[in-house]
């Protein structure tokens, strides 16, 4: 290795959360090599079973500094292309093809060998002589990519942890700014009406009764309960929302953009599959749930509390009950709240 290589693994292993790892790997492959384009797509298995981009980081297009180009970063839940998916169904490490211009793809698996992410490499020289070098520091991304994804991770049930939530709350309402200032400064923009009627949520989820679970049949048992109510959880949310556990026996969703009728059936559908659950040696287990809109133009602060706000009246009115936080101020069941200080869940 040469000493630019090794000055290159330092910055990339120095990072300790996704978006700088990621920004870091491909500024020091643009750095490298005489790659134009460096990519990082994220992949997920949508509803239907499709294989897709749900976040991708580039060198934008404007990009000239090669020192330091600026990057793009965006959630465009396209379909992969025909090569990546030659790359990936062919359990390659990676492909390279050079005609007009030179494509390399490059396969980021997890421990389980299921594919994560695809690195991606275009220049209009070849850089096969290169090859190794991008596998060698693909493989050292994925490896730090693990242990900074096990860090985000809930030992229990594999759920986001509390950690990460703060972080993925912050970049969802910056990102969900950003998007709301082009196409604002654009009324021409196709995106203006993609979205319309539609908004992101948040959602508290609180198993009911569940020191009870604890005390009648112990922590073990209790452990049993979180990871399977985690499972039927997971299983109703879609791939493009969000699951956290908060520690004990509350979760949190950051639900992707829906309607408040589609927020609200989606809840419903995992309460009823918990609620028509046979839990081994307990039987029915229940939840409780309160939500609300993300309104970026408000403060986390009050977003949350409102939330929190909904899931106490619906603990408060009988239990097993989704309630919207927009709806009982509506019809009057809640008094609008000033949420000026910090907000204690749970």
């Amino acid at each position: 290795m040469t000493p630019n290589i090794l000055d290159s693994v330092v910055t990339i292993t120095s990072n300790r959360n996704l978006e700088s790892l990621e920004c870091s790997l491909i500024r020091s492959l643009t750095e490298l090599l005489p790659a134009t384009q460096v990519s990082i797509s994220h992949l997920s298995i949508d509803d239907s079973g499709n294989t897709v981009v749900t976040r991708r980081v580039s060198v934008a297009p404007e990009s000239e500094e090669k020192q330091n180009p600026a990057l793009k970063i965006d959630s465009p839940y396209t379909q992969i292309d025909s090569t990546q998916t030659q790359c990936i169904e062919e359990k390659e490490t990676y492909n390279y093809r050079c005609d007009r211009c030179c494509h390399l793809n490059m396969a980021i698996r997890d421990d389980d060998d299921e594919p994560i992410a695809i690195l991606t490499l275009v220049s209009p020289d070849d850089f096969s002589s290169s090859i190794d070098t991008v596998v060698a520091i693909g493989k050292i991304y994925r490896n730090y990519l693990m242990i900074l994804t096990e860090s985000e991770r809930d030992q229990l049930t594999g759920l986001l942890n509390r950690r990460t939530f703060d972080l993925r709350f912050r970049k969802l309402i910056e990102d969900q700014k950003a998007y709301k200032k082009t196409i604002n400064e654009d009324p021409n923009d196709p995106k203006r009406h993609s979205y319309n009627g539609e908004e992101s949520w948040i959602a508290i989820i609180d198993i009911d009764h569940f020191k009870r679970v604890n005390d009648q049949f112990g922590h073990v048992y209790g452990d049993e309960i979180l990871v399977l109510v985690t499972q039927l959880i997971k299983k109703n949310f879609r791939h493009s929302d969000f699951l956290f556990r908060f520690g004990g026996e509350e979760f949190v969703a950051l639900m992707a953009p829906t309607t408040e009728d589609m927020a609200h059936a989606a809840l419903e559908r995992i309460r009823k599959a918990i609620e028509a659950y046979d839990f081994p040696q307990i039987g029915t287990i229940t939840i409780s749930i309160g939500y609300t809109p993300i309104d970026i133009d408000t403060t986390a602060t009050h977003i949350l509390g409102a939330a929190d706000q909904a899931l106490y009246y619906a603990k408060n009115h009988g239990r097993n009950r989704a309630c919207g936080y927009k709806n009982l101020i509506k019809e009057k069941e809640l008094t609008a709240a000033n949420f000026s200080g910090p907000i204690e869940l749970f």
